[in-house]
């Protein structure tokens, strides 16, 4: 039996690192045109010999236009790597050409946005895939049933620091800069610190006039009739940005949607929050849909993030138990799973276990599920219905923000 080959057609404003790699190597993926916003910026650096995607995408057609690659005739799908502003728009325009979409998560900024998209894949032939491959990353499943293994849960963490990064002075009102997207430059390293507030990730699209706006008008539909503070507005791009978003998501697919949100705190570019989970008893339906995994009795989460010119890497998820603490760690290449216990043979020890897989493995597991899902009619797990999700939970953070009247919470009040 042939295997089908998907044509392929990309829109981005990134460098595809390892996509652009894992596509050409999977069979059954065909690129056909490409349309990379960062080669045709102005400050996008000339003399960048090294960058893997320039290499990758030489032989590949490029478009002049996003609507060349939507339009194409021979293109079954459309991967949507735009900004967060302009992904409803480019995913509307692919489902009105009854084009398949991978588009990166969340799917948009406002949930009325994300329902014009449910909307528009009801009347299409194309289907909508939600890119989150730090959710198929294969030891992920391994951390999932670790925690789900916890008689009970005291304390959990959720932090992504990263270094190496300059910033300029925050000004909500500027064109879109981009955030370092670890999703899509996942093989990358971190540089040591430099003097310029523009690295080879930081591409200004090429239309930051439409991304600003659309953005702002998208924040408008969210918070209906509510001023949009500099605090507002920078704390939505971390929340619908490249690692805000994947990493509540995973936190939220392993022990499920916070049952309340409190002490918000904006302090650019350093954000934290405290989530809480309440518990619930497996054995009663009305109270089962908010935490995937066994009974547990009440505890917080806190969540950190922030970015420095610290040259390091620190994000995880760690989850605390009475007698084990299990912590999903990624530095961009590899993600692990650390098991830490109390060693029984040796009072006083710990014992130590660790699994790792690659973002490779990651990506390669996410086609994986992309192809069945669009071919042999498989279910996914990231779809727009639990991309809606996150900007639910991102409702619940603002809700708090404004039962904090809109301002930073510190120790001095």
């Amino acid at each position: 039996m042939t295997q089908k080959t998907l044509t392929v057609g990309i829109l981005t404003t990134q460098s595809l690192t390892l996509y652009l790699p894992l596509l050409q190597s999977l069979p059954y993926y065909q690129i056909a045109i490409i349309y990379d916003v960062s080669s045709k910026s102005a400050i996008w650096p000339k003399d960048n010999t090294t960058n893997a995607s320039e290499k990758t995408t030489t032989s590949i057609p490029q478009a002049s236009t996003p609507e060349a690659v939507v339009n194409h005739s021979s293109v079954d799908l459309v991967l949507n790597f735009m900004a967060t502003s302009l992904r409803e728009k480019y995913t509307l325009a692919a489902l009105s050409a009854n084009k398949h979409v991978l588009v990166e998560s969340p799917v948009s900024v406002s949930l009325p946005s994300a329902h014009r998209i449910i909307d528009a894949q009801r009347k299409s032939r194309g289907r909508v895939f939600v890119a989150s491959a730090r959710r198929y990353v294969p030891c992920f499943e391994t951390f999932k049933a670790e925690v789900a293994g916890l008689e009970r849960i005291y304390y959990a963490r959720c932090r992504n620091i990263q270094g190496g990064v300059t910033h300029p002075t925050p000004d909500a009102n500027a064109e879109l800069r981009p955030e370092p997207n670890t999703a899509t430059t996942a093989s990358s390293t971190l540089a040591a610190p430099t003097t310029t507030t523009l690295t080879t990730n930081d591409i200004v699209p090429a239309f930051p006039m439409e991304a600003t706006n659309t953005f702002h008008s998208l924040l408008q539909e969210a918070f209906l009739g509510q001023d949009l503070t500099t605090e507002r507005i920078l704390l939505s791009r971390l929340l619908t940005g490249p690692r805000g978003c994947p990493d509540l998501s995973v936190m939220r697919e392993t022990l499920g949607t916070p049952d309340a949100v409190s002490n918000i705190a904006v302090n650019e570019p350093f954000y934290s929050a405290i989530f809480h989970y309440s518990g619930h008893d497996p054995e009663d339906p009305s109270t089962s849909d908010n935490a995937p995994t066994q009974n547990r009795t009440a505890y917080m989460l806190t969540y950190e993030y922030g970015t420095d010119a610290v040259p390091r890497c620190d994000a995880h998820l760690a989850v605390y138990g009475d007698g084990k603490t299990v912590t999903l760690e990624y530095d961009g290449a590899t993600v692990r799973v650390v098991i830490e216990a109390a060693d029984e043979t040796a009072p006083g020890k710990v014992s130590r276990q660790e699994t790792s897989s690659s973002m490779e493995q990651a990506y390669t597991a996410e086609l994986e599920a992309l192809y069945k899902f669009l071919v042999e009619g498989r279910e996914v797990k990231t779809t727009v219905m639990d991309s809606m999700e996150d900007l639910r939970l991102f409702r619940k953070i603002f809700e708090q923000y404004d039962r904090q009247c809109g301002t930073i919470r510190t120790p001095l009040g």
